[in-house]
């Protein structure tokens, strides 16, 4: 690792014993990248933007891509036990909603408690997708959903729709239908 001062010195040193590589982000950057995707939902095109103009950090982005892939990897186990907690919820709110990945439709499903959410990607939108996380592991549970057809398919021990979708079908039914 070298660094040139303004008066022209350069100074050199060996990089760390940890650092396997001539490029090495530390926690931080780390963190950023996993929350600036997961949580403000930033396409990596726009984060590599971030980095280079506001940070001045020359991170690629496929270098973006590899730091996602590998906090995916840390939070994976966290990730299977919030969904082993849903899983033993007497309540589940389930949903889910439509996201372009790669030009492809794909479908974030939502399950949730109380206290935790569990949200999984997949490529159906359908039954098949409910059984692919979770197969039919609702059988102590009342399932909170819309009317969509594939939650009713699900193996629970109740059903039960949500009301804000049954407010919202209330009002369109008396919008159309004044007294």
């Amino acid at each position: 690792y070298s660094k040139q001062c303004s008066c022209g010195h350069c100074t050199k040193s060996a990089f760390p014993d940890f650092v396997k590589s001539p490029v090495s982000y530390g926690a931080n950057i780390q963190s950023l990248v996993a929350y600036m995707s997961t949580r403000q939902y930033l396409p990596v095109e726009r984060m590599h933007e971030f980095f280079r103009e506001i940070l001045k950090v020359n991170l690629s982005e496929g270098g973006i891509c590899y730091l996602m892939d590998k906090m995916s990897k840390k939070a994976e186990a966290e990730h299977l036990r919030i969904k082993a907690a849903v899983m033993q919820s007497k309540v589940i709110g389930a949903d889910e909603t439509g996201a372009n990945i790669n030009g492809e439709n794909h479908w974030y499903w939502t399950f949730q408690n109380p206290e935790y959410t569990f949200i999984g990607v997949h490529k159906n939108r359908g039954y098949k997708a409910i059984m692919d996380l979770f197969g039919n592991n609702f059988e102590n549970a009342t399932l909170v959903t819309d009317c969509w057809t594939s939650y009713f398919k699900t193996n629970a021990k109740n059903h039960q729709m949500c009301t804000a979708h049954l407010q919202r079908e209330l009002i369109g039914l008396s919008q159309k239908s004044p007294l």
